[in-house]
């Protein structure tokens, strides 16, 4: 598959490149699409092509751009090559002819914390990456590459420019530290001790005999494509512990698992019998992929174990006490989003009747949305069970975005539209930024809302469309409406604003009624309990859902451009020097600052249950702060 020759239209586009980024030629863009277009025709999905399984190494260069040497990539083989060379027989001109992309150590968001400070480092390259990715865009549409296609290849271009800024945030979804029964200290989905379980002194204790934790997960873990595993756990004994289990997340059935046992039986081919597991499955044993430890678990002794699924590098990782002591030997497929909604996240119990209940404590179990370094781990090891590794604070989610039109979050993503004749519906990490695009090919979508199972969003102002927030069928709810604005959704009712009245219909679709008819002028919010709207002047409005009696909340002003709520407090984000964002308790009161942004301006709003999100259209950003 090769894109056509188009003259006069690569000709103009090549000449926009050169005076905007001053790149030598655009060529090794085009040709390295071309490359990637014919690599990906050539290997069907689930073989490796020369394009799969890259892993990145970059090297830095001094603030005032000097090279020190060449950009490199090692590929799985361990080969190095220009970081553009992406097929055998290139020449490294493609490398050079993309100097400007290089990567360049710039400073951190952190240094930009005066409210008013002018952009500089970081920043600049930010913003001419915008400008790049948007013209990349075009040139490799022309060559036939597909939106996903088109995604790889931007990030891949942009990375340079997000070099030394924070990119992510804290990737820590659940924390259980056992010092007040099975709280969950970062996103309250609490846990229950059952079968006996106890908790003392900062540890459950489980005593072998039918005691195990049940954590209320299940939902998380569905929506994970990476993951991290980790906890402090002391074993009391081997004997007759055999597949018992540290945790255990599943079907109920056994036919679809996330296993970490300290000692696996050797049932089947795999290594190390009487060794600690970590393996995932569907269907069970047959589907199996797994990673065992050659030597024993310790026993009698508090020792850190973790688990990383990194779904980019296709590899599955097994940690104790700092160090890496198995990973799997062949690519991974399974994630635990492929596995669906489980029915069970257990510590301590076995979805397998016949294995035994964990005999010792567990002093903290943590669940991140992301695949964690080796670095990373050691640290958190030395740091100890009663120490979480410093969350980043403001961040890039994801940049090179031009026509985002609206945006929502839930725990561990963000999702956006881009609005345009052949618009996307995308997706991206709050943790790590890796994007996706969810559905292509759409007409001007224009506002977006998420329940965390599902993505709704508008198209041309006059019909709304669902489908899963992990891609799949796309489902029409309603057409032949006009002028439709805001969308929300409390996970039962989408709500929007049209013309003058908000109308709402059941998220399985339906006949749309009229809630209220209003004076409106931009934002609206909802929360399990109430209905958020601005009415024109900068009067915040709530009332009861659904139906119930609206009241003034707040005066707020013309330039709010977003409000959002968690179900405590309001958010409210003000386009107007210094860009604040606000945070107003639901049940009103006096207003407080939740974070200056530290840059520019601020188009869209989203709240999930840990972060604060919104774009930035003058540095073409995704950016969030935890809250």
């Amino acid at each position: 598959m090769k894109g056509p020759a188009l003259p006069g239209r690569s000709y103009i586009t090549r000449s926009l490149l050169r005076r905007d980024t001053g790149s030598a030629s655009v060529q090794g863009v085009l040709a390295a699409c071309r490359r990637h277009v014919a690599g990906l025709s050539r290997h069907p999905p689930g073989a490796q092509s020369p394009y799969q399984r890259v892993r990145w190494r970059r090297r830095a260069t001094p603030l005032d751009g000097s090279v020190s040497g060449p950009i490199r990539k090692r590929s799985s083989s361990g080969h190095e090559r220009c970081k553009h060379r992406l097929a055998p027989g290139d020449s490294t001109t493609h490398c050079r002819s993309l100097a400007p992309l290089q990567v360049k150590a710039m400073r951190t968001m952190s240094e930009f914390s005066s409210r008013n400070s002018k952009p500089r480092g970081g920043w600049d390259a930010l913003r001419q990456a915008t400008k790049v990715s948007a013209m990349l865009a075009g040139v490799l549409g022309l060559v036939g590459c597909t939106p996903e296609q088109q995604l790889q290849l931007e990030q891949d271009a942009l990375s340079s420019s997000r070099a030394g800024l924070t990119m992510g945030g804290s990737s820590l979804l659940h924390r259980y530290s056992f010092t007040a029964g099975g709280t969950d200290s970062v996103s309250a989905a609490h846990a229950t001790l059952e079968g006996g379980a106890t908790t003392v002194n900062g540890e459950v204790i489980l005593s072998g005999a039918g005691a195990y934790v049940n954590l209320p997960i299940t939902g998380t873990l569905a929506s994970l494509q990476d993951a991290t595993f980790e906890a402090w756990v002391k074993w009391d004994s081997a004997s007759g512990q055999t597949w018992a289990r540290i945790f255990d997340f599943n079907d109920g059935v056994w036919n679809k698992s996330l296993v970490l046992t300290p000692r696996n039986g050797g049932f089947d081919s795999g290594p190390a019998v009487d060794a600690p597991r970590f393996s995932i499955f569907s269907p069970a044993i047959s589907g199996e992929e797994q990673a065992t430890s050659a030597t024993g678990f310790p026993t009698g002794a508090l020792t850190h174990v973790a688990v990383t699924m990194d779904s980019v590098a296709r590899v599955n990782r097994l940690y104790i006490d700092g160090m890496q002591v198995a990973q799997t030997t062949t690519p991974t497929a399974l994630t635990p989003a492929s596995l669906g909604t489980l029915a069970n996240a257990w510590l301590g119990r076995s979805a397998y009747s016949a294995d035994p209940f964990f005999k010792g404590s567990i002093s903290e179990f943590r669940v991140h949305g992301a695949a964690l370094s080796s670095n990373d781990l050691t640290a958190s090891y030395q740091a100890g069970p009663d120490t979480v590794m410093a969350p980043g604070t403001e961040h890039v989610v994801i940049d090179g975005r031009t026509d985002v039109a609206g945006m929502a979050a839930d725990t561990t993503s963000v999702y956006w539209v881009e609005k345009r004749t052949n618009g996307q519906v995308m997706k991206a990490s709050l943790s790590t930024g890796r994007a996706q695009v969810l559905a292509s090919g759409r007409e001007n979508p224009s506002a977006v809302t998420t329940d965390a199972t599902f993505v709704y969003w508008v198209e041309d102002d006059k019909a709304i469309f669902k489908m899963p927030v992990n891609g799949g069928s796309i489902t029409s709810l309603a057409s032949g409406l006009s002028g439709i604005g805001q969308l929300v959704t409390d996970g039962a009712e989408l709500f929007w604003t049209q013309g003058g009245s908000i109308l709402h219909m059941p998220v399985q679709g339906g006949t749309p009624a009229i809630l209220y008819t209003t004076a409106l002028a931009g934002p609206l919010a909802v929360d399990g309990h109430h209905l958020y709207w601005m009415q024109p002047g900068g009067t915040i409005v709530k009332a009861a859902r659904p139906g119930g009696p609206a009241s003034s909340l707040w005066n707020s002003s013309n330039a709010t451009t977003g409000i959002a709520s968690d179900g405590t407090d309001l958010f409210i984000a003000e386009n107007l020097s210094p860009y604040d964002i606000l945070r107003l308790p639901v049940g009103g009161s006096q207003w407080a600052l939740a974070f200056a942004v530290r840059y520019g301006n601020i188009t869209s709003l989203a709240v999930g249950p840990n972060r604060v999100a919104w774009f930035d259209p003058s540095l073409g950003a995704i950016l969030a702060k935890g809250k």
